[in-house]
C-alpha cells in the first residue's frame, strides 16, 4: 500500500478530519483510504471514503473521510468500527482489488453493472446484491449522460441471472429493442476480463406496439372512476347503473335512458364519448401477456402522440397489474419489475406509481423510475425510493429533490455535477453499505440504439394480437440441409425417465392449473384447476414420444460417453417440457427449447433437427394457440415433505427397483408408507385423481384403500371444480409450517354453507346406487363421466386406479383370472365403451384406449403369472 502524506486532526468512530499535502499526492472526493494504527495490538484496518475537500492553503487540502468499517487483511469482511482510530494512524491508498473484495457482493447471482472507482487511476469489477432490485430504484441523469445505456446494462444482468423475473419496460423513445441484438462496437474488448461475450436476448424479448395493446372493452365503476374526472353526483348515478363490467356503448345507453338531472346526464355523455374515441379501449389484452416470467416486455410509448392517451395507458396497465398482484391472480413468487422512462411525465397524473412505491414490495412488484428531471417528481414517490443511481446532473432543482431520499446528504449530491459520461454514483445498494459508490458503467453486451438513426429489424419479436403465439417459441433456425434427416417416431419407446412431477402444496394455493403427465405416453395422471380448463393431450403425447425417439436414435449411434445422453435427456425432459399454455377455458402443452445444451456440435445439431421436426409436425397446433404461458416444475421432494411419504408414483418405485432395492424392501416401503397415510391427518386438497400405479408384482391397492378411509372420516373434502380457492394472506402467517393449517381453516370456513354428506361411505358401502358418492366422483373428475359409468362398482375403480372386482363391492385386489378379466372388459363394453385403438404399453403388456364418445379410458393389462392378469384402468384426458 502507498502511504499518503496526510495528518489526522480529529477522529471519531464514524469519520476523521484530515489535512493533505497536495504537492506530494493529490486526493479526490469519493477516493478510498486505509487507516492502520501500528500502536494497537490488533490487526484491524479501517476502510474510509473521502467525502469533502476544501482548499486551506496553496499546497494543502482539508477534508473529511467517513469510516465505512473495520476489517482484517486475511478476512476482508467489513464490521462496525467501535473504537476511534488514533490520530497517529497511518493513511494509505488501498492496493488494487482490495476495496472491491471488501464491499463487493460475493454471490454467483451478483449484478455486474461496472467497475468501482477507488481512485482516479484504479477500477475493479464490482458486484451488487440482487436485493438491489427489491428496493425501488431512482435513476437520474441529464440528457446525454448515459442513463439509457446504463439501464440497458441492468436489463442484461436481469436477463442473464434472474429466470423468474417479469420486466415491464415503458419505452418513450423506442431505444430498448437493441437488447435483442449483439453489440459489435469497439468497447466490447473491455468485457473479456469479466468473462462476458456480446450476445442478444431475442428469445426473452417482446415488443408491444400501439396496435397490439388494449386495456379492455368492459368497464366497472372503479375503472370509470380512474379514467374520468367525475363528481360525487355523477358517481352516484353510475353506481346505480353499473352492476357488473359492461361495454362503453351499453353504459352510454343506460346514461341516456336514466331519469337523472339533465346537466348530469349531458356531462356524463360527453365524458363517455371522449373515452370511446380512445382506440386503446377497442380490444382486450390479457395483462398476463405482459408479465411473462423471464421476459422483458417493451411497451412502445413513442407511438402515442396524444399525451392524455399515453398517460391513461400507463396508469391503467399499472393499476391492473398491481391489483392482480394484490388479489393473488399473479403468483406471489413471480416478481415483477416495472421500468418507466421519463417517469416525471407520468408521476404527476398517476396515483398508482406512488402506491406501488409505497406498497409494492410486500406484493413482489418493484419500480425503477428513470428521469432527467427528478425535480418534477412528487415528494411521496421520491421518499419511497430506496436506491439512487445517479449519473451527471447539474440542475439545482433536481439536486434539491434528490436530497429527499433517505441516506442522501449534501456531500453526496455535490459530486453529481462533476461526474463524467458513463460514471454513476450509487447510494443504498445493499445492507451495511450506506456510503455512495462510484462506478464506471461496463460495456453493453447488446446493441445501444440511436432512435434517430436505427430502425427496429424484423428479427425483434413483436406481439401480434391477431396471432399471439410468441414467435420465439418456434425455432428461427433454417431447416436442416437434409429435411428428412430426422424422422419423428411417434410410437413410445422404453426410456428411463425421472419420477412423476408433483407441485408443492403451498404453491398449489396460488396456481391456476396444474397437469402432471406420464412422461412416456403423455397420459394425464393428475389435474388440478380452479377453473374448468381442458387439456389437449396431442401436443403432450406428441412431444414426449418424439423426444423418446430422439433418445433412442442417439443411443443407437456410436457415442462413447453415455453420460452425455443422460444429461441431454434431463436437459430436454426436465427443463423444456414443463410448460402449460393457458387461454381462456383451454390449456395446451407446448414446447419451449431454450439454448441448445452445451454438449458439443453433434448433439447440438441433433437437438436443432429435433426441434425443427417437432415444430413442423405440430406447427398448426402451436401457431393456432392464443394464450399465456405458465411454467411449473418438478418438486416431488417438497410434496413428500408435506405428506411424509416417499412413495407416490409408479416411476419412483421403478427408480427404487433400478437402484438395487429387492422385492422385500419394496414391499416393506409400501406397507410403511401406507400406514403413514392411513394414520396421518387428512389434507384438504381440491382433487384426488388418477395416480396410476402400474406393476407386475405388487398390490398397491392398500394405498388407495387408505385414501378411502380418509374419505370415510371426512378428512378429504373434494371441492367443486368451479369454486375459486379461498383467499388468505400468506403474509399473515408467521410460521411457514402453518400455511397448510391456515389453508385448511379457510377451506372449512368456505364450506360452512355447503350441503355436505353426513353419512359415511362405510354405512352405504353395500348400497347399489349411493347418490352422494356419485356426486363426489363427478366433482373430482370435473363432471366428465358419462351417465353409464355412474354405477358403484365402476365409479370406485376409476377413482382409485384400482381394478374391477366382480365378487363384491370392495376393491381389494389387482389380480384377475382370464375369465374375470374378459367379464370385466365386457362390462365396460356394456357401459357404452368401445375399443378405438390398441398400442404397445411402454411399461408392460398391451394397452387399450376405449371411448364412449364423452369420455376415454386407458386399460393396461399385464401378465401376473401363468393364469393371472393385472388390469389397471385410468381416465385419459
Amino acid at each position: 500500500m502507498v502511504d499518503l502524506p496526510m495528518k489526522i486532526l480529529k477522529t471519531t468512530t464514524s469519520q476523521i478530519t484530515f489535512i493533505s499535502d497536495v504537492t506530494k499526492n493529490k486526493i479526490h472526493e469519493q477516493d478510498y483510504i486505509i487507516l492502520f494504527d501500528k500502536n494497537k495490538s490488533t490487526n484491524k484496518h479501517l476502510l474510509a471514503q473521502v467525502s469533502r475537500l476544501s482548499q486551506e492553503k496553496a499546497n494543502e487540502m482539508k477534508g473529511i473521510a467517513y469510516i465505512l468499517g473495520e476489517f482484517e487483511m486475511d478476512e476482508f469482511r467489513l464490521s462496525t468500527c467501535r473504537i476511534p482510530v488514533s490520530m497517529y494512524a497511518e493513511i494509505s491508498i488501498p492496493p488494487k482489488g482490495l476495496v472491491s473484495r471488501i464491499i463487493s457482493y460475493d454471490g454467483e447471482d451478483g449484478i455486474y453493472l461496472g467497475d468501482i472507482i477507488t481512485s482516479p487511476s484504479t477500477t475493479d469489477p464490482f458486484l451488487i446484491s440482487p436485493q438491489f432490485l427489491e428496493r425501488h430504484v431512482l435513476c437520474v441523469a441529464s440528457t446525454g449522460a448515459g442513463k439509457s445505456y446504463s439501464i440497458g446494462v441492468l436489463l442484461e444482468e436481469i436477463l442473464l441471472k434472474f429466470n423468474n423475473a417479469s420486466v415491464l419496460l415503458f419505452d418513450v423513445h423506442n431505444e430498448y429493442w437493441g437488447l435483442g441484438l449483439e453489440n459489435t462496437g469497439k468497447e466490447i474488448k473491455n468485457l473479456d476480463r469479466a468473462g462476458y461475450t456480446p450476445q442478444g436476448f431475442t428469445e426473452k424479448l417482446m415488443v408491444f406496439d400501439e396496435d397490439s395493446i388494449g386495456l379492455g372493452t368492459h368497464f366497472d365503476l372503479p375503472k370509470i372512476r380512474r379514467l374520468l374526472e367525475i363528481s360525487a353526483a355523477q358517481e352516484n348515478v353510475l353506481t346505480n347503473l353499473i352492476q357488473e363490467p359492461e361495454k362503453l356503448e351499453d353504459i352510454l345507453r343506460k346514461v341516456k335512458d336514466a331519469d337523472i338531472h339533465t346537466g348530469t346526464r349531458e356531462n356524463l355523455i360527453s365524458k363517455i364519448n371522449i373515452l370511446q374515441k380512445q382506440s386503446v379501449y377497442t380490444k382486450d389484452l390479457g395483462v398476463s401477456s405482459l408479465v411473462q416470467s423471464n421476459q422483458v416486455s417493451i411497451i412502445r410509448l413513442d407511438q402515442y402522440t396524444d399525451e392524455k392517451k399515453r398517460n391513461m395507458l400507463v396508469n391503467e396497465l399499472l393499476t391492473q397489474i398491481f391489483m392482480m398482484k394484490v388479489h393473488g391472480k399473479i403468483p406471489k413468487e413471480q416478481e415483477i419489475l416495472i421500468i418507466i422512462e421519463e417517469a416525471h411525465r407520468f408521476a404527476q397524473k398517476s396515483d398508482i406509481l406512488a402506491r406501488i412505491a409505497r406498497e409494492g414490495r410486500k406484493f413482489g412488484i418493484y419500480e425503477i423510475l428513470i428521469s432527467q428531471r427528478p425535480g418534477d417528481l412528487p415528494d411521496n414517490i421520491i421518499a419511497n425510493m430506496n436506491t439512487l443511481v445517479a449519473l451527471r446532473i447539474k440542475s439545482e432543482k433536481d439536486i434539491t429533490k434528490i436530497r429527499l431520499m433517505e441516506g442522501i446528504n449534501t456531500d453526496t449530491v455535490s459530486v453529481l455535477p462533476h461526474l463524467t459520461k458513463g460514471e454513476a454514483l450509487i447510494v443504498g445498494l445493499q445492507d451495511g453499505i450506506s456510503s455512495p459508490i462510484k462506478i464506471q458503467i461496463r460495456a453493453r453486451l447488446t446493441k445501444h440504439v440511436d432512435p434517430q438513426e436505427d430502425s427496429m429489424p424484423d428479427s425483434i419479436p413483436r406481439f401480434d394480437s391477431s396471432h399471439p403465439i410468441r414467435e420465439r417459441q418456434l425455432s428461427k433456425q433454417d431447416p436442416p440441409k437434409d429435411e428428412n434427416s430426422f424422422e419423428l417416431d411417434l410410437a413410445p419407446s422404453q426410456i428411463t425417465m425421472k419420477p412423476i412431477d408433483y407441485k408443492d402444496l403451498v404453491n398449489l394455493l396460488y396456481c391456476e392449473h396444474i397437469m402432471i403427465t406420464h412422461k412416456l405416453t403423455g397420459i394425464c395422471l393428475y389435474k388440478f384447476g380452479t377453473s374448468m380448463l381442458k387439456v389437449d393431450p396431442q401436443l403432450v403425447s406428441g412431444f414426449l414420444t418424439a423426444i423418446s425417439s430422439l433418445f433412442t436414435e442417439l443411443k443407437d449411434e456410436e457415442i462413447k460417453d453415455r453420460t452425455i445422453i443422460r444429461d441431454f435427456s434431463e436437459e430436454i425432459g426436465d427443463r423444456t417440457f414443463k410448460i402449460i399454455t393457458i387461454e381462456g377455458n383451454y390449456s395446451v402443452t407446448s414446447l419451449i427449447l431454450e439454448r441448445p445444451p452445451k454438449f458439443g456440435k453433434r448433439l447440438r445439431k441433433r437437438g436443432r433437427e429435433f426441434v425443427y421436426a417437432f415444430e413442423k409436425k405440430f406447427h398448426k397446433l402451436l401457431t393456432n394457440f392464443f394464450g399465456e404461458l405458465d411454467p411449473f416444475e418438478a418438486v416431488i421432494d417438497d410434496l413428500d415433505q408435506f405428506l411424509g411419504l416417499s412413495l407416490l408414483g409408479p416411476l419412483k418405485l421403478k427408480t427404487d427397483r433400478e437402484n438395487g432395492m429387492n422385492d422385500n424392501q419394496l414391499v416393506q416401503i409400501i406397507q410403511e408408507q401406507s400406514n403413514k397415510l392411513a394414520n396421518s391427518e387428512g389434507l384438504f386438497i381440491k382433487e384426488i385423481v388418477n395416480h396410476g400405479l402400474i406393476s407386475s408384482k405388487f398390490k398397491y391397492i392398500e394405498i388407495f384403500k387408505n385414501l378411502l378411509n380418509l374419505f370415510r372420516e371426512d378428512l378429504l373434502v373434494p371441492l367443486d371444480p368451479n369454486r375459486r380457492l379461498p383467499n388468505f394472506d400468506r403474509n399473515d402467517v408467521s410460521d411457514e409450517s402453518d400455511i397448510v393449517t391456515e389453508y385448511k381453516k379457510s377451506i372449512l370456513q368456505s364450506l360452512q354453507e355447503d350441503e355436505l354428506p353426513t353419512e359415511s361411505l362405510s354405512n352405504q358401502a353395500d348400497d347399489t346406487n349411493p347418490e352422494w358418492v356419485t356426486q363426489i366422483v363427478a366433482e373430482i373428475l370435473e363432471n366428465s363421466l358419462p351417465d353409464q359409468l355412474k354405477e358403484d362398482i365402476l365409479i370406485r375403480d376409476i377413482i382409485f386406479e384400482s381394478n374391477i372386482k366382480l365378487k363384491d363391492n370392495t376393491p381389494n385386489t389387482s389380480v384377475y383370472s382370464k375369465p374375470e378379466l374378459v367379464k370385466s372388459l365386457n362390462l365396460l363394453s356394456k357401459a357404452g365403451f368401445k375399443t378405438i385403438t390398441k398400442t404397445t404399453n411402454p411399461l408392460k403388456g398391451p394397452k387399450f384406449i376405449i371411448s364412449s364418445g364423452s369420455a376415454e379410458l386407458v386399460v393396461s393389462i399385464s401378465l401376473y403369472n401363468s393364469n393371472k392378469y393385472l388390469c389397471v384402468i385410468a381416465q385419459l384426458d
